[in-house]
Parts: structure tokens; C-alpha cells; sequence
């Protein structure tokens, strides 16, 4: 093979490889472009939260980071919130390279998901805790996300098992 082939099947395989990990394509909000996230993109310990706007409230959800934490270890997500005390959110923790819609759940995959209640926080600002048991999920880079019910709010964060 020539020079140029070679790097001609290197940048090809690279390209693949990037896709197959969700590089390339990803959309982590299911929602169309009026509705993009606000904040930092999820990547590393970041936040992501989302709300919308219309009616008249602008409701928001940010999840708190979370340290790297050992599998079989417990471990607590807490975050904060405009909705009102009583609300409900829906709580997914995921494997970030599995394809995973809210709808579908955690069929037959390495997943936690449930639901809490948003309870009074300080300042307008109210909150939300939820305890994960890790000790069903394998070492990887997981998606920590939040859904408001019945209003268009969400977050996403990312955090790592290790073994």
C-alpha cells in the first residue's frame, strides 16, 4: 500500500471508531433545537439542565457533580430546582454508551432509574436526593439524568464507577 492509502484507511478507521463510541452524532436532548440544554455540554463532572419557557413559569433542574465512586459502594445524587415542593422527577442512571430513551427504561442493561420528590429547599431554590446502590451496575462512565414530570425540565451529568 501506498502512504496515502495508509492514511487513507487510518482516518476511515478513526472516523468509525469515533462514531461507534457516540462522538460523532450524539444528541443528548431528545427534544428539537428550541428546546437545546443550557450550560456546560455534558462532558467530565459538568452540569446540563434544560426548561422551558412559555407559560408562566421557566422551571430548570441542575444536578450536583459527583465524585468518582468505587462499584458496590452507595453513593447520593442530590440537585437543585425551581419546581415546587411536591413535584415529582423521574431519575435515570445509565451507561453513557448505551443508546437509552426514556420511554424504553433500563431493559436488560447496567441501569438504576426511579422517581422523587422535590422537597423545600432555601431561597426559592428547592431540592431533590436520591440514593443509588451500585452494586448492580459495572465499572464504566455513566449518565446521571433528571426529568421533570409534566414540565419540560431536565439535566444530565456524567460520572464514573470504578472498580
Amino acid at each position: 500500500m501506498t502512504r496515502i492509502q495508509v492514511l487513507s484507511v487510518l482516518f476511515l478507521l478513526a472516523g468509525c471508531v469515533m462514531a461507534a463510541a457516540g462522538c460523532i452524532g450524539q444528541d443528548w436532548n431528545d427534544k428539537s433545537t428550541e428546546n437545546r440544554t443550557t450550560g456546560t455540554p455534558i462532558a467530565g463532572p459538568s452540569v446540563q439542565s434544560s426548561s422551558q419557557s412559555g407559560g408562566l413559569e421557566n422551571y430548570w433542574v441542575t444536578i450536583h457533580p459527583v465524585d468518582d465512586t468505587h462499584c458496590g459502594k452507595n453513593f447520593t445524587v442530590t440537585s437543585t430546582t425551581n419546581l415546587p415542593s411536591g413535584g415529582e422527577i423521574s431519575f435515570r442512571v445509565y451507561r453513557s454508551m448505551t443508546i437509552y430513551s426514556w420511554e424504553a427504561g433500563c431493559r436488560n442493561q447496567s441501569c438504576v432509574m426511579g422517581t422523587v420528590t422535590v422537597v423545600p429547599g432555601e431561597n426559592e431554590y428547592n431540592i431533590t436526593a436520591f440514593d443509588v446502590n451500585s452494586s448492580a451496575l459495572v465499572p464504566d462512565e455513566y449518565i446521571i439524568s433528571e426529568k421533570a414530570a409534566g414540565e419540560n425540565a431536565s439535566a444530565a451529568i456524567l460520572m464514573n464507577l470504578i472498580p
